[in-house]
């Protein structure tokens, strides 16, 4: 019986030390308080909006994009007037958007425009880019958080 009452012993020390070792370690760490991570400054953020034909909603698209939480000095949004026959490259430019116009017969398409935007935006540093289609006409003012 004494044998059983050892191993017994031994065994509930061999599981306990490293429960009372973590709960000693949570305990020390109680009174620390973790430093703050540095802060990133914002990055510039350039939104690439491909449209066509698109007069009813670039404008709605384009100010709702500018109107995201980040800091507007930073912020661009570039649309690609892509073979439009209407008025999208005017009306975006109203809604304080850049305007790349592009026409080409044979390379259509949001794919190509996006591409070609990609190789023609003038960039400061390669910033960060975000595409977005204008038809989802309202953008939340987070998305840019």
């Amino acid at each position: 019986m004494l044998v059983l009452g050892l191993v017994a012993l031994v065994l509930s020390m061999v599981v306990a030390l490293p429960a009372v070792a973590d709960f000693a370690m949570m305990l020390a760490g109680l009174g620390r308080r973790r430093p703050d991570p540095p802060r990133q400054e914002p990055q510039p953020l350039v939104f690439i909006v491909p449209a066509h034909d698109e007069e009813m909603l670039v404008q709605r698209a384009v100010r709702s994009l500018l109107a995201q939480d980040y800091p507007p000095e930073l912020l661009t949004v570039a649309v690609i007037a892509d073979n439009c026959s209407d008025r999208t490259a005017e009306l975006a430019r109203e809604a304080g958007a850049v305007v790349l116009e592009r026409s080409s017969a044979t390379d259509r398409g949001k794919g190509h425009a996006i591409k070609w935007a990609l190789e023609n935006c003038p960039s400061s540093g390669g910033p960060p880019w975000s595409s977005w289609t204008p038809t989802p006409s309202s953008i939340p003012s987070t998305a840019g958080s």
